[in-house]
Parts: structure tokens; C-alpha cells; sequence
């Protein structure tokens, strides 16, 4: 008997990615980063109702992703009472964290790893698209799916079975011949009921199956699943043609005849190895494609903060040699140090960049991107990681206790200044070195 399935689909978190223990990672970041007045437990909590609720709003058409991405935030402070959070801020804040994270379920790799040697897999999400991309970039478990698919890319979310239209059409296969596996009911399993495919339920928690439902399978460990993909379907019984059935029957043994059989298994199994390699190179030159972009984008972004930030601390500077010079003419009159120097440290507090390290894992998929291409994105963050040293040690002196000691004033205005200006030399250089990364990158790609 043939088996049933022709290709296997899988939803992508809660599935194979572990999207509880992401989330997690990102919210504390964010609880972290705008210094929230709240018990972290509490804000996990909150939000994960508020993110279930209007995800649930987005499957059902009530609502669209850029909607989705501040409501969910904006329900949250409104329940633990925070009138003053910056929605869009903490939004963008939150997606750029989450997408750093790519944890698997256990089992997932060593899952998708198996199937692929039989199947054609494909990958099929609701996620944000700029977050899932630089998710799947950076896990071992991309180069195994053939296809992968986000609903923001395509137009069409779960559970509207249009989503699995690039799949099919890439693999080759019809709705009745993939068994698609995921967690959820109202998504997952009602795209595949629409769709007409077999639905297999990875339900680890042991829920009762709802009314209205019926998958073709129900499995509470992913070690499950290879078992049940490959149940023969009894619609597909062999049939054997006479000849066929005659070439079975014993006949004589011929030496030449055994050498050519031979020659022709190790041909088949050369062009097999040959044609596997050729598969592979692609997948590894589409997986650097797909991380270079990730890392470009990052830099885009990173070189207009560090651009926007150079005139403020350049101006912040001038605050410091100002407040220098002032020291300097009260220590002739003796006037008050600490009241006037005080006021030009209140004004325009700068924007310290931080650099985002996360997005250099990225480059474990750049198998077959350039030397220097690599160098370059090496270089770009070792700069950075100088900034952050500079940056620990310019707030460590602003929280210096002493630092408006009329003793100390002038030597911790010339600490804080001499930090400044070498920051600020930092970020120019920096500048120069994204748009020397960014030509890098960009041809680099042109060459793929």
C-alpha cells in the first residue's frame, strides 16, 4: 500500500517553536526597558489574555495586524492602570525582542529533521512578518521546510485556507494528500477542516476536542507524529501488471546480469547524493539570503538612531564645556557651583544608543555568504560593543553620588566630558562603518 500523505505542513508556534518561553523573554525586556511600576508576573499575565483576545479578533476578520500590534498594549494599560505607557514605543520594543528569540519545543528538531528525509515540509504562520523572518533566520530548523508561509506576506491568515495556496502550489501537492499539523483550534484546525486536509492535533495539554471538530488525529508528544504520517491509505492499493507479477518470479542467475543491477544501484545512488547536495547548497544560499536582509534592515534602522542621536550629544557637549567654563568663574567670585551647574545637567537628557547584539546569531546561517562580507558584520559589532562600554561608564558617572560635590565638580565634568566626546567620535565612526557593511551586504546579494 502507498502511503497516504504526499507532504506534511506545521503551524510554527506552540508547535515547533516555543513561542510561551519567547514571549516571556520579550515582555520582561520590555518591563526592563521603560522601568514598569508592576510585578512581572502580573504583566505576563495581563497581556497574554489581552494578545489571546485580539489574535482571536484578527482570525475572525474584526481586525488587522498593525491594529493588533499597539491594542493589545494599549488593553493592558488600561487594566494595570499605566496612563503614561508609551504604546507605540513599548509595541515596537516588544516585536524587535521577540524576533530575537527562537527557542524549540523539545523534540522539534530532531521531528522535522526525520520527516524531511521522506516528505516535502512546509511552514505555515499567522506571525508578524518582520518577526517571524528573523525568527526562522536564526533556528537550525528553516533549512528543513521547503516552503514557508506568513500571512502577512500572502494576504491571507488562518483560518482562511487561501494561506496554504503558496505550499501546494511550490510542493506540487493537493489539500487531500498533506497532513497539517498545529495547536490551535479556532486557526489550525478550522483552516484545515476548510481546506479539505487531515488535521492532526498536537494537543500536549490533553483538552477535550471541541464540538464541531473532528481531526484525523489527536497526539500529546511531537515523537507521535512520524508513526501516524506514514499509515498506508487503503484507497491506494498496489496494483501489479502480469508482466510486473513475471518479472518477480525466480529466474536464473547471471553474473552480468548482477554487475549491470550493481553499476545501476551505485549510479542511482551517486545521482541521489549529487541531487541531495545540489538541494542543499540552494537551501543554505536561500537561508543567507534571507539572514543578510534581516541583518541590513537592523542596520538601517540602528544608523538612523545613531544619526538622529550625534547632533543631540554634540549639543550636549557644548552643554558640558559651557558648564566647565562656569566652574571655572565661580571658583574666582565663589558663587554657588552646585545650583548653577546643576541646571545645565537637566537639560536634554541624550539618547544613548544600545546596541542589538541578538542580531549577530544570525550570522550561523551565512554558510555561504562571503568572507568579508561576515568581517564587515563582525567589525560593525565589535564598534558597538565599545559603545556600550562608553555608555556603562557615562551612566555610571551621572549616578555618581558625588557628582555635584562642589570638591568634585570639576573633575567629574571632565570625566563626563572626555566620555561624551569619545562616544560621539564612536558614532561617527559607526556611521561610516554601517554604510561600508551596508554596500558589503548589498552586493553580496546582488551576487545571489
Amino acid at each position: 500500500m502507498a502511503n497516504k500523505y504526499k507532504a506534511i505542513f506545521f503551524d510554527a508556534d506552540d508547535t515547533l517553536f516555543d513561542y510561551p518561553q519567547a514571549e516571556r523573554a520579550a515582555l520582561l525586556a520590555c518591563i526592563g526597558e521603560f522601568a514598569l511600576p508592576t510585578d512581572a508576573e502580573t504583566f505576563i499575565a495581563a497581556y497574554r489574555r489581552h494578545n489571546h483576545d485580539v489574535w482571536q479578533e484578527f482570525e475572525r476578520g474584526e481586525t488587522d495586524q498593525a491594529t493588533l500590534r499597539v491594542e493589545r498594549f494599549r488593553r493592558l494599560a488600561a487594566e494595570l492602570g499605566l496612563p503614561g505607557l508609551p504604546l507605540e514605543r513599548v509595541s515596537t520594543f516588544y516585536l524587535e525582542e521577540l524576533a530575537c528569540q527562537s527557542q524549540l519545543l523539545p523534540g522539534a528538531l530532531e521531528l522535522v529533521q526525520g520527516l524531511a528525509q521522506e516528505y516535502p515540509l512546509a511552514l505555515i504562520t499567522n506571525g508578524i512578518a518582520a518577526v517571524q523572518n528573523k525568527r526562522f533566520a536564526a533556528s537550525p530548523i528553516t533549512p528543513h521546510f521547503r516552503s514557508i508561509v506568513i500571512s502577512e506576506e500572502v494576504g491571507a491568515a488562518k483560518p482562511d485556507p487561501r494561506i496554504f495556496r503558496p505550499a501546494l502550489e511550490k510542493i506540487g501537492v493537493d489539500a487531500a494528500d498533506v497532513l497539517y499539523v498545529g495547536d490551535s483550534v479556532t486557526s489550525d484546525m478550522a483552516a484545515a477542516r476548510n481546506a479539505g486536509m487531515d488535521f492532526c492535533w498536537f494537543n500536549p495539554g490533553g483538552l477535550p476536542c471541541p464540538a464541531g471538530h473532528a481531526p484525523a488525529f489527536i497526539v500529546r508528544e511531537l515523537s507521535e507524529i512520524p508513526a501516524l504520517a506514514a499509515r498506508p491509505d487503503p484507497d491506494k492499493e498496489t496494483i501489479m501488471h502480469p508482466i510486473e507479477k513475471r518479472s518477480l518470479e525466480r529466474k536464473p542467475f547471471h553474473w552480468l546480469t548482477f554487475l549491470l543491477e550493481m553499476v545501476m544501484i551505485v549510479f542511482s545512488i551517486l545521482l541521489a547524493l549529487s541531487l541531495e547536495s545540489w538541494r542543499e547548497g540552494r537551501r543554505e544560499k536561500e537561508q543567507a539570503r534571507i539572514a543578510l536582509q534581516n541583518i541590513s534592515s537592523e542596520i538601517r534602522q540602528n544608523r538612523k538612531a545613531v544619526s538622529a542621536a550625534i547632533p543631540l550629544h554634540h549639543k550636549f557637549i557644548a552643554n558640558l564645556q559651557a558648564a566647565r567654563a562656569k566652574l571655572n568663574e565661580l571658583e574666582e567670585t565663589g558663587g554657588d557651583k552646585k545650583k548653577e551647574v546643576r541646571m545645565d545637567f537637566e537639560l536634554n537628557p541624550p539618547h544613548l544608543y544600545q546596541a542589538a547584539w541578538q542580531t549577530v546569531l544570525s550570522t550561523q546561517s551565512l554558510k555561504r555568504t562571503d568572507y568579508q562580507t561576515i568581517l564587515a558584520i563582525a567589525e560593525l559589532y565589535e564598534k558597538q560593543r565599545w559603545m556600550s562600554l562608553v555608555e556603562e561608564k557615562i551612566v555610571q558617572a551621572m549616578l555618581n553620588p558625588a557628582a555635584f560635590d562642589e570638591k568634585n565638580a570639576p573633575k567629574f565634568l571632565m570625566v563626563v566630558y572626555m566620555l561624551y566626546r569619545d562616544y560621539t567620535k564612536l558614532e561617527e565612526t559607526l556611521v561610516g562603518q554601517y554604510d561600508r557593511t551596508l554596500k558589503r551586504i548589498a552586493a553580496q546579494l546582488s551576487e545571489k
